[in-house]
C-alpha cells in the first residue's frame, strides 16, 4: 500500500485577483467608460510578477474589451508604479462613477467592514456594501 504524500499548491490570489478585475470590467462595460484606467490599475498592481508589464497590460485591456496603445500602456504602468502601496479593494472601488450600470462589485470587496457607508445606485437602489447587493 503507497501513502500519497500531500502536495503543498500555493493558491494563487494574485492570478484570481487579475480574473475578478477583469470579469467586473466586462460586466460593467467598463471599456466604455471614461474611467477605464481605474480597472486597468487595479489589474496592474496585481501583476508584480510580469516579465513584460506593458504587453501583459495591453493584453489585459483586450480581454476588458477596449484596445490600448503601447504609449498608453507605458504611461499607465508607470502611474500604477508611482503608487508607493497598491490601494485595497476598499478604496479602489468606494467610490463607484455614475457610469456604472448597476451596484455589482467585485467579489473582493464583499468582505468590508460592518461600519461601511451604503453605495447609491444608478438605478435608485442603495447597494450595502457588506453584502454587495442592491437593496431598496
Amino acid at each position: 500500500m503507497t501513502l500519497l504524500r500531500r502536495q503543498r499548491c500555493r493558491f494563487d490570489f494574485e492570478a484570481k485577483r487579475r480574473r475578478e478585475i477583469t470579469l467586473h470590467a466586462l460586466h460593467v462595460e467598463a471599456a466604455k467608460t471614461e474611467d477605464f484606467d481605474r480597472w486597468l490599475f487595479a489589474w496592474q498592481w496585481h501583476n508584480p510578477k510580469a516579465a513584460e508589464p506593458v504587453w501583459s497590460l495591453m493584453e489585459a485591456a483586450k480581454r476588458m474589451g477596449a484596445d490600448i496603445s503601447e504609449a498608453d500602456a507605458v504611461e499607465l504602468t508607470q502611474q500604477a508604479s508611482a503608487y508607493p502601496k497598491r490601494l485595497s479593494a476598499d478604496a479602489t472601488w468606494a467610490f463607484p462613477t455614475p457610469s456604472e450600470k448597476s451596484c455589482d462589485l467585485p467579489p473582493s470587496v464583499a468582505s468590508m467592514s460592518k461600519n461601511a457607508p451604503a453605495r447609491n445606485c444608478a438605478n435608485g437602489k442603495t447597494a450595502s456594501i457588506k453584502s454587495g447587493n442592491a437593496a431598496q
